[in-house]
């Protein structure tokens, strides 16, 4: 297991944070998942498909996450799976948990009816009686990448499914995965407490001027964040630079830490890096430069106008006759 995929699993676990996504991103906003209500399941997943001699052939996976979510009027299974990298077979990989959880559940009331000796005639073939129902299985992928998700969202996308079948394409069952892209995610502000921090942390990760925003915006959310989601935030938010501020590996203090500065550092850090390739690549493109243009482009801090001097570079006749045109002392 990597750091990331064990940091998002730990993170995760929580009861509060878990109800959050499944809420927000499956229930559409609604409260239908109240956090006191879930329990924690066994992931694993174990199916047995058949003997070979004095051996037994199975099948075993391990979901990332599993709850059972149990109150007055509902009773169901809910999973997540993070993925840090594009999983170009996740319809086919969360299909197969999703059945193995199922094929459990028969298996589970075959040996209770075996044991009450119930069942009859097709009853007994199936390993469930007429009136047996199965809890329903609900799984999430959440998706941790920087980079969107180009991979497959339904098994149909998968299929290599012939011409002369396309119009029947119904009769061949699909399966689609439930997907939450944190890239991509559009109803930030439905979320929460440092969950929501930790989400906007990686929504704007690419975006500086977007991540400064959400910083400024949400800056009681960052005074006194917890060490977990900050650690979390390190990880997942790709921003390991964030241990040059902290010392992440202390004891936590009891007011938690103060996230508004060192994040509005690291990000200004983060634009003056890019500010400074900006400016190499322009002297690049530039080719050889008259020492004072090279001051005048060294000192510049608008990237704007670094762009603007470029392309006009592009459309001079001659580098010196750009440089007379910036800094006529040259």
């Amino acid at each position: 297991m990597g750091v990331k995929d064990a940091v998002s699993k730990s993170y995760l676990q929580d009861r509060e944070r878990f109800a959050q996504l499944w809420n927000n991103h499956g229930f559409g906003g609604e409260k239908v998942i109240q956090p006191e209500n879930l329990r924690e399941l066994d992931p694993e997943e174990l199916m047995v498909t058949g003997a070979k001699g004095p051996g037994v052939d199975f099948v075993e996976r391990y979901r990332d996450i599993l709850k059972v979510y149990k109150d007055r009027v509902v009773l169901m299974l809910l999973g997540i799976e993070n993925q840090e990298n594009v999983h170009y077979a996740m319809p086919l990989r969360q299909m197969l948990y999703d059945v193995m959880k199922y094929e459990s559940q028969r298996v589970a009331l075959e040996k209770q009816h075996r044991e009450k000796k119930d069942l009859r005639k097709s009853e007994f073939l199936s390993g469930m009686s007429l009136n047996d129902r199965l809890l329903p299985v609900l799984s999430m992928v959440v998706y941790w990448g920087a980079e969107p998700w180009n991979g497959a969202r339904s098994l149909h996308e998968i299929l290599d499914i012939p011409p002369i079948l396309a119009q029947y394409k119904g009769i061949v069952n699909d399966y689609h995965i439930n997907l939450l892209e944190i890239n991509a995610l559009d109803n930030l502000e439905a979320y929460t407490g440092e969950l929501k921090g930790l989400l906007g942390f990686v929504r704007y990760q690419k975006d500086k001027d977007a991540l400064s925003r959400f910083v400024q915006s949400n800056e009681t959310l960052f005074r006194g964040m917890s060490l977990e989601t900050v650690q979390a935030i390190s990880v997942l938010g790709n921003a390991r630079e964030l241990d040059s501020y902290f010392d992440l590996g202390r004891k936590e203090d009891k007011e938690g830490i103060n996230m508004c500065q060192a994040l509005q550092e690291m990000i200004m850090d983060g634009k003056a890096e890019g500010q400074a390739e900006s400016v190499l690549e322009l002297l690049s493109d530039l080719g050889e430069v008259p020492e004072a243009l090279r001051t005048l482009i060294l000192e510049q801090k608008d990237l704007e106008v670094l762009k603007r001097w470029l392309r006009l570079a592009a459309r001079a006749e001659s580098i010196e006759a750009f440089a007379d045109g910036m800094c006529p002392a040259a």
